[in-house]
């Protein structure tokens, strides 16, 4: 947990510091506004909600998940979880974690059609390509330190990266997803890692937030729950 106070001594400083214990006893209260996009919330926010709830019973909770641009301010949100870099320089933000894109194919799928071995195999397979990537549509793939913008084709084209995930479990094709999406696929062998040596951008998961006096309060408790290989 942090709270960000002034420290000089100052009766305001010795002001902040009484609130701020006293809102540590207390809990919060009222409505937390929360937006976060969807694959993400529904697979590692949402699990996390019911201790945290748990933790300020006074607290209602407005989770709200979309993958489109939401302009805080505006909907009035507290809090924002974001995948990527932050384009607003006047929201304040704290990474939570490293994510990383992965290539994933199922055993099926890689038994009836081949197991690429290098990047140039991958534009005469199918592939699920998700369109919450931003670019032209390629995908960005680095390989020893260089990166390369893979043109790839495929059947299906969506804008969401659990949708990708479940494509690719039926054998539809070769999908580049977060490793939060598929990491229990990975573990039990429903999945296989399609060229391991190759990597996706790192993208962070960073919190913002405008204004809200609690959010790195919310934060600290969410963030004792992430936890991304």
């Amino acid at each position: 947990m942090k709270i960000l106070l002034p420290v000089d001594g100052s009766e305001l400083s010795l002001k902040a510091v009484r609130l701020a214990v006293d809102l540590l006893r207390q809990g919060l209260s009222g409505t937390l506004r929360v937006s976060a996009p969807v694959t993400y919330g529904e697979m590692l926010i949402g699990p996390l909600l019911h201790g945290f709830r748990n933790a300020h019973p006074d607290l209602t909770i407005d989770l709200r998940l979309s993958d489109r641009f939401v302009d805080l301010a505006a909907e009035g949100i507290d809090l924002a979880i974001r995948i990527g870099r932050l384009d607003s320089s006047a929201l304040m933000a704290r990474k939570l974690s490293e994510i990383r894109l992965l290539l994933v194919a199922s055993p099926s799928y890689l038994a009836d059609h081949g197991t690429p071995g290098r990047l140039a195999d991958l534009p005469v397979h199918r592939c699920i390509r998700d369109t919450n990537l931003r670019g032209d549509g390629n995908w960005p793939l680095t390989e020893e330190g260089v990166l390369h913008r893979v043109g790839v084709t495929g059947h299906f084209l969506i804008n969401s990266a659990r949708l990708a995930r479940d494509l690719a479990l039926r054998g539809e094709g070769i999908a580049l997803c977060p490793d939060y999406a598929v990491r229990d696929d990975l573990r039990s062998g429903k999945l296989t890692h399609v060229l391991p040596q190759v990597c996706g951008p790192g993208l962070a998961g960073p919190s913002g937030r405008p204004s809200w006096r609690g959010g790195w309060f919310g934060v600290g408790r969410l963030q004792t729950g992430w936890r991304t290989p």
